[in-house]
């Protein structure tokens, strides 16, 4: 989590309290290694513990990230184009 770009910026209150992220920094930095790869999987479950919620949906072209209400350890979807 140490090189996450914009780590600071994510805990201010205008991200926190969103159910939906729109940053390019923090989607570009997660979708660095392909999504079936183990790096990639320890990046996402590593931001998840760290920003207390679980992923939903991942959209590659517009993204953003939508949060799950309720955590179920289920996987996210990835969605191309949204």
């Amino acid at each position: 989590m140490n090189d996450l770009p914009c780590m600071t910026c994510l805990k201010y209150p205008i991200c926190a309290a969103k159910d939906e992220l729109k940053c390019e920094d923090l989607l570009m930095w997660l979708t660095e290694y392909d999504m079936k790869s183990e790096d990639f999987s320890n990046r996402l479950i590593g931001f998840e513990k760290w920003w207390g919620r679980e992923a939903s949906i991942i959209t590659k072209d517009s993204l953003k990230m939508l949060f799950k209400k309720k955590k179920d350890h289920y996987q996210c979807l990835f969605v191309k184009n949204m």
